[in-house]
């Protein structure tokens, strides 16, 4: 239980700075993502601080053991990012920034996906692993169900945002069954940490670029855009979660 209370007070600790930095950052900066970037940056800088306190550096390691595994699972979210993707097709979304500001969205997405995954799944998972017994199929569900719904409800900061509190909760109801395949992810490519992160980067840059973050948007317009139509892609989400993390899958994993 200490090492639950201390990877989730981690976490948290996290989370709070970086949105603070958020709002500390934008009354300095008022591009959307030169903003972002500069958030982004630090929030890392908590995710390996933290790695560094809990003694986890080593979930960091690049291998190239699981990737294959790993991307195959990974192809079946990205099947459903490319459905849900396609109504923006006929938009032809156009870049209107810099240059220099493309570059710092295609970096801050890659550093979201090392954040995110570092912290919700090479720390608090792993944690929730350890709890709950390393050994079986029962342990390994319960450490993604908790990760990620601890996952999904961090993404209520973003009322903090001026976001309204209905399009927060769809999107904390699409971010906890994506958890959960990025926790399937991480299982399945034997715990490499890389493979969710670089899906995880892709994922979002992807669906930001098509809601216009390159042509003046921003992410706290994109979420208010949210609506309940978009409660069909959580199902699609959950029906692959059904598929990947089936039992005699899950068992295959390197405890």
């Amino acid at each position: 239980m200490r090492k639950v209370i201390s990877s989730v007070l981690c976490v948290t600790g996290s989370v709070v700075i970086y949105k603070l930095a958020c709002e500390l950052i934008n009354s300095f900066v008022s591009n959307n993502i030169q903003q972002g970037f500069l958030a982004e940056l630090v929030f890392v800088i908590l995710a390996v601080v933290s790695l560094v306190i809990l003694k986890k550096t080593s979930v960091l390691k690049f291998k190239l053991n699981g990737f294959k595994e790993g991307t195959a699972v990974g192809a079946s979210l990205l099947v459903v990012i490319g459905i849900m993707l396609l109504g923006y097709i006929p938009k032809q979304v156009a870049i209107t920034e810099s240059g220099l500001n493309v570059v710092m969205f295609l970096i801050h997405m890659l550093l979201i996906g090392v954040t995110e995954e570092v912290l919700f799944r090479g720390i608090l998972q792993n944690a929730f692993h350890e709890y709950f017994g390393t050994k079986t199929y029962g342990a390994v569900v319960k450490a993604i169900v908790f990760s990620s719904a601890v996952f999904g409800l961090t993404h209520f900061t973003n009322v903090f945002r001026g976001v309204p509190v209905s399009s927060v909760a769809v999107q904390a109801l699409l971010a906890i069954p994506a958890g959960m395949i990025f926790g399937v992810i991480y299982y399945r490519s034997n715990k490499n940490l890389w493979v969710g992160i670089l899906i995880h980067a892709l994922n979002d840059a992807a669906g930001l670029y098509c809601t216009g973050i390159l042509s003046g948007g921003s992410v706290a317009s994109t979420i208010s855009s949210y609506s309940g139509s978009k409660a069909g892609v959580a199902v699609l989400y959950l029906i692959v979660v059904l598929v990947v993390m089936r039992k005699s899958k899950m068992m295959k994993i390197n405890n």
